[in-house]
Parts: structure tokens; C-alpha cells; sequence
């Protein structure tokens, strides 16, 4: 699971006590549609 977060240029913070469980947290960088778009689309033919 860190690996899959630092891949995404992310972190992982993992907190955990006896007797209350363990909690993950993962902190992912987020970009608008606008920008994904933009670098998945193929150049525009004339």
C-alpha cells in the first residue's frame, strides 16, 4: 500500500494503539479534469 502511495506522490500515515485498532490515512495529490485531460489527449489533427 505505500508503494502504491508514493507512486502517486502521496503519503501514508498508519497510527495504531493496543486495544483501539489501527487507522490509515492516505494524503493523494489531487488535478483538476482540465489538466488530466490535456496530457492523456492525442495532439490535434489539422
Amino acid at each position: 500500500m505505500r508503494a502504491r502511495v508514493h507512486a502517486l506522490d502521496g503519503t501514508l500515515t498508519v497510527e495504531s494503539a493496543p486495544g483501539h485498532g489501527t487507522t490509515l490515512a492516505a494524503h493523494l495529490p489531487l488535478t483538476s479534469p482540465t489538466e488530466t485531460e490535456t496530457e492523456t489527449e492525442p495532439e490535434a489533427r489539422p
